[in-house]
């Protein structure tokens, strides 16, 4: 079961629904005689994509993309001894960025994303480790 707002009680309904998971996206054969239902949702494994079950005007289902999935672009740069790190990444987007110290520990940084190109971090000491963009 699922908790989902009903626009129309201003309530939340609980639903039930399924979670599958292929390394395809689902298609027009992913339907209700196939089983799939209302609130269903499907996970590509290949792509990490996630799609929700909805519904058409005639109530079949039909399924829509609810995120964007696993980009392509990737990053990682290792840094000694520094209190700043500059780097311009060119992936043309604002990119989630992990932190690890020099035993690969996750740590804290002030991260500025100058540009959808460019982010600096800063430490509050001089550390080594390596920063992951994605």
């Amino acid at each position: 079961m699922k908790k989902v707002f009903n626009p129309f009680t201003m309530n939340f309904d609980l639903v039930p629904f399924n979670v599958f998971q292929d390394s395809r996206n689902p298609n027009e054969n992913d339907d209700n005689m196939a089983g799939y239902g209302i609130n269903d949702e499907w996970t590509n494994t290949e792509t990490m994509q996630c799609f929700k079950c909805t519904h058409n005007a005639q109530g079949e289902a039909m399924w829509r993309l609810m995120s964007g999935g696993v980009s392509d672009k990737h990053l990682e740069y290792e840094f000694q001894n520094t209190s700043v790190v500059t780097l311009d990444h060119n992936f043309g987007k604002i990119p989630s960025v992990t932190i690890l110290d020099d035993v690969d520990e996750e740590i804290m940084g002030d991260v500025d994303h100058i540009s959808i190109n460019r982010v600096v971090i800063l430490f509050d000491r001089e550390i080594s480790g390596k920063i992951i963009l994605n």
